[in-house]
């Protein structure tokens, strides 16, 4: 890995455990044991507060882990707001950096082609279950490749996508 951000990003986010002080706090919000669902969710704990990333928009069925996990330890009361695709769309362009949770199966490439034309430079993308189906791998490999998009990692439980133009584009594969 080339990139002293994405050395950074792995080191200091992706690849750090679920602290056990996290799993109690799961334990607590009396969610069923998921282990893919707590990974994803501790992920974007460990995302947001790498990047300082404490807005975040969901398209698609909500998540419980990624409620429970933002809300740990108090930062965010309100951590993700869900919206419909055409919601999304008619909003403004962002001026603040987003985190979008993106459910793959309420979405198209379209939609996905639209919203990029409007997200600010530090905004990324969160999408589970990149390789459940088809149409979720075609999402996943659409957003990948877009020219508007730079750096990617490919997590097989998940993908983050990032739209930072300063970052050269590449895609890494990380095991998560």
């Amino acid at each position: 890995m080339q990139s002293p951000w994405a050395f950074s990003l792995v080191t200091k986010a992706i690849c750090k455990p679920i602290t056990t002080e996290l799993k109690k706090h799961l334990a607590q919000q009396l969610l069923p044991t998921n282990l893919r669902e707590q990974k994803v969710g501790a992920l974007c704990y460990r995302i947001a507060h790498h990047l300082k990333a404490f807005q975040w928009q969901g398209v698609g069925a909500e998540n419980p882990y990624l409620s429970a996990c933002l809300t740990f330890g108090g930062e965010m009361e309100t951590p993700v707001f869900y919206a419909s695709p055409a919601h999304l769309l008619a909003q403004e362009t962002n001026e603040n950096p987003c985190a979008y949770w993106l459910d793959c199966d309420a979405l198209s490439t379209s939609f996905l082609d639209e919203m990029l034309q409007n997200v600010h430079s530090d905004t990324f993308f969160i999408l589970p279950n990149v390789y459940h189906n088809k149409h979720q791998k075609a999402l996943w490999k659409h957003l990948e490749t877009h020219p508007n998009t730079s750096v990617s990692f490919d997590l097989y439980y998940c993908a983050l996508v990032f739209c930072n133009k300063k970052l050269q584009k590449q895609t890494h594969w990380v095991y998560f």
